[in-house]
């Protein structure tokens, strides 16, 4: 079984996968600072997964998070995310939480 609980097993359903898009290939993500020349555009939360296993919730995945990440990136404008935050699939009391977050922080090059 993937979750077992007092109650007996349940199954796992995936989460769709996230294509990256041909514009968000060039964004780069690092947990360190951002080019000097470049300007701060805002914080940026992505998310792959949804719900608990009790409430037939889907398992995200990383690399879906990440490419999530990537895409709204590249839709705003952005060419790099500084990493602030990753928050991977956890038990919150009876609920097994599905969900990759990614936080950061979106820039782009200055002038």
């Amino acid at each position: 079984c993937a979750v077992i609980s007092a109650s007996g097993c349940f199954p796992v359903h995936y989460a769709k996968p996230i294509t990256l898009s041909p514009a968000a290939a060039n964004v780069r993500t690092g947990k360190g600072d951002a080019p000097a020349d470049y300007i701060e555009m805002g914080t940026i939360t992505a998310v792959h997964g949804n719900g608990c296993w009790e409430t037939g919730g889907h398992q995200g995945s990383y690399d879906g998070a990440m490419n999530d990440l990537r895409n709204q990136a590249a839709r705003e404008g952005a060419t790099f995310v500084r990493i602030d935050l990753v928050t991977e699939p956890h038990s919150e009391g009876r609920c097994f939480d599905y969900r990759f977050v990614i936080r950061g922080v979106a820039y782009r090059p200055g002038p």
